[in-house]
């Protein structure tokens, strides 16, 4: 480009990548009327977000009662569960998925409450994941016949963005300044 006959540089910047998700292993929702608790644990991550009703979660042997709106996010190898003793059609969106950024450290067993645009975020994960994926009858993530053009990519961007969002609103700044320490 040239500004008054003058070459005009310009400056690159490398994107720092703070949370960065190399597979996706679930995405699923799972309805319960009567869900039994057994506990689990695996190398990935995992995010529970209820769309609707009340189920108890419990993380490395500490429960939590989760209702409508509410997050909750299990780390690598933490042994939980979540259960529901009521039964009035809870209907849960879990996501899995294998990352490995020091930045999400703080959410390993955190409990938030979504707002809006996080609610936003998983609706859309949700929606691009009914014409991207399916879970098999073995519980493994599957792409559908034809699915949407850039579904995963699409997926992907909108979870790191979620998970970038959560971390902030776990900072005390809500800002990534706040996270400097974990670097």
């Amino acid at each position: 480009m040239y500004n008054n006959g003058k070459r005009r540089t310009y400056l690159r910047h490398k994107i720092e990548g703070v949370v960065d998700v190399k597979e996706l292993i679930a995405l699923e929702y799972l309805n319960f009327e009567k869900y039994e608790k057994y506990l689990e644990r695996h190398d990935f991550w995992e995010l529970c977000f209820v769309e609707s009703g009340e189920i108890s979660a419990s993380y490395e042997g500490e429960k939590h009662a989760l209702k409508t709106g509410d997050i909750m996010v299990f780390a690598p190898n933490g042994e939980h569960a979540y259960y529901s003793e009521r039964g009035n059609g809870n209907r849960v969106f879990v996501v899995c998925f294998e990352c490995f950024s020091q930045a999400l450290k703080p959410l390993g067993g955190a409990r938030i409450t979504a707002e809006k645009q996080q609610k936003d975020c998983l609706a859309l994960i949700a929606e691009e994941t009914e014409r991207t994926f399916f879970m098999d009858g073995d519980d493994l993530l599957s792409v559908v016949d034809a699915p949407n053009f850039g579904g995963q990519q699409v997926i992907l961007i909108h979870l790191e963005y979620l998970l970038v969002s959560l971390i902030r609103r776990l900072s005390d700044g809500g800002g990534m300044y706040a996270l400097n320490a974990l670097f």
